[in-house]
């Protein structure tokens, strides 16, 4: 089936493309991407449009086989082993697959075009919503200024975002991230590597063709770096005091790049979703890069988008409910990713007194619930026994309310396994004694996925009750 609606995307990264595909695979065949495109971009301070190396997990590799990218898939380097030097001790540490993102980028992009999106190499100058709720979109490029129209309209910038409320900054000391590209031997093993030293945190990758890229991440509060044209000295200075870098870095000599510099602070938009409109990626959050990775949640807020952006399209009686669950999903995925970010900069105890570990160690956690008047409550609350309630979940392509279980462990809630709904399930073992093979029979699965459906409950030892 084909939808008419014109979808335009502005930004052209992994949560930019992973949406366009997705919802070109859903059916919405009228989409325009629109992006200044990287490897048009020139290097040089405060430009993110430089040649940088990334890594990823076997996760996302899995994502981009599911979603048919073979130009994206073949852009991926290969799998390394990870070095971290965290806490005063040395270790091999996980797997990951390293990337070249310009590569990885244009791969997207061809992807993409090959389905069919069409793409504009431009930069947006003005949005501006007509009283109809048709999105004009005016961008410039090499053949002059532009107008496009859109029925919806997706933010997918990055930090650079224009759409949407103002940020919402959680309180949490600012991090900027200096990176250089490198040459290197060509005979060198591919590896990527993490270490910490007294005012921050470093990453390197090498990708055993010649090339490798460092970033250093800084405190960056009012006064703490120098102007510009004191950056390239000041990076030096830095690796100077970085034993595992000035290993890294033994006979490689730095490419003619430009230093480039970002912000690397966790941010999360007060607002990032509308009748017409959605935020995507980092711009609707942006994590912090000691959280995990980036790459994978960008293209997660994308997968997660496009059940969204249907139902407010074509099923807006359930609009409340895909605000529902864009919203909670994006808050989840924020408060969890600042905790595991808290945990390993809390894990480094060899410097706790220094100002950039002892802001982060400590820092107050952002949280989408309303305090409790009472600690032991909110404590309480956390360890609350499994129950039901009726929440957002993915039904056949739309956003629906439907009956779940939340836990603990599962705050977001759990609606199925194995395709088998979980409090339906409940409710039957609550009316009478049925034999797996009878209940396999009534929701036309497997009698194990039915078994495994039923020691997942008996595991949560709970009683039917609904809030």
């Amino acid at each position: 089936m084909s939808f008419k609606k014109h979808i335009v995307i502005i930004g052209a990264g992994p949560a930019g493309v992973f949406a366009a595909c997705g919802l070109y695979d859903r059916g919405f065949k009228n989409i325009t991407l629109i992006s200044r495109l990287r490897s048009q971009n020139t290097g040089g301070q405060n430009n993110g449009g430089q040649n940088t190396g990334e890594g990823i997990s076997a996760r996302v590799t899995e994502i981009i086989k599911h979603y048919a990218l073979p130009h994206t898939l073949h852009s991926i380097g290969e799998e390394v082993q990870r070095f971290a030097h965290w806490n005063g001790t040395s270790q091999s540490q996980n797997r990951e697959f390293i990337l070249d993102r310009e590569k990885f980028d244009q791969a997207l992009l061809k992807d993409a075009k090959e389905k069919g999106i069409k793409i504009i190499n431009a930069r947006v100058t003005k949005l501006k919503k007509q009283p109809s709720r048709i999105w004009n979109i005016h961008y410039e490029n090499a053949q002059g200024s532009s107008l496009i129209k859109a029925d919806f309209l997706i933010e997918a910038r990055g930090r650079e975002a224009k759409l949407g409320s103002p940020l919402k900054q959680p309180n949490t000391p600012r991090t900027t991230a200096l990176a250089r590209r490198y040459s290197t031997a060509q005979d060198l093993e591919a590896m990527t590597s993490i270490a910490s030293f007294k005012k921050g945190w470093a990453w390197f990758l090498r990708d055993g063709k010649g090339s490798a890229y460092l970033q250093i991440f800084i405190s960056s509060e009012k006064g703490e770096l120098p102007p510009k044209d004191k950056l390239e000295h000041y990076f030096s200075h830095i690796i100077e005091n970085i034993p595992q870098a000035q290993k890294w870095l033994e006979g490689s000599s730095a490419a003619p790049d430009a230093l480039t510099v970002r912000t690397a602070s966790p941010i999360r938009r007060a607002s990032v979703i509308g009748d017409d409109f959605l935020n995507l990626g980092d711009a609707a959050m942006a994590l912090d890069p000691l959280s995990g990775n980036g790459i994978f949640y960008a293209i997660g807020s994308a997968v997660s988008a496009v059940p969204v952006i249907a139902t407010l399209l074509l099923e807006k009686k359930n609009k409340q409910a895909a605000f529902d669950f864009y919203n909670e999903r994006i808050n989840v995925i924020f408060e969890e990713a600042c905790r595991t970010a808290q945990e390993f900069y809390k894990s480094e105890e060899q410097w706790v007194h220094e100002p950039f570990w002892k802001a982060r160690s400590n820092e107050p956690l952002p949280s989408s619930q309303e305090p409790a008047a009472d600690p032991n409550l909110a404590s309480a609350s956390a360890l609350a026994p499994a129950h039901t309630a009726r929440k957002s979940v993915v039904k056949n392509g739309f956003i629906e309310l439907e009956d779940i279980i939340v836990t603990p462990d599962h705050p977001r809630g759990v609606w199925q396994i194995n395709n088998i709904p979980l409090v339906k399930l409940l409710e039957l073992q609550n009316e009478k004694t049925y034999a797996p093979l009878q209940l396999a029979k009534i929701f036309s699965v497997s009698e194990n996925d039915i078994k495994v459906a039923i020691r997942w409950l008996e595991n949560l030892n709970m009683s039917h009750k609904n809030e």
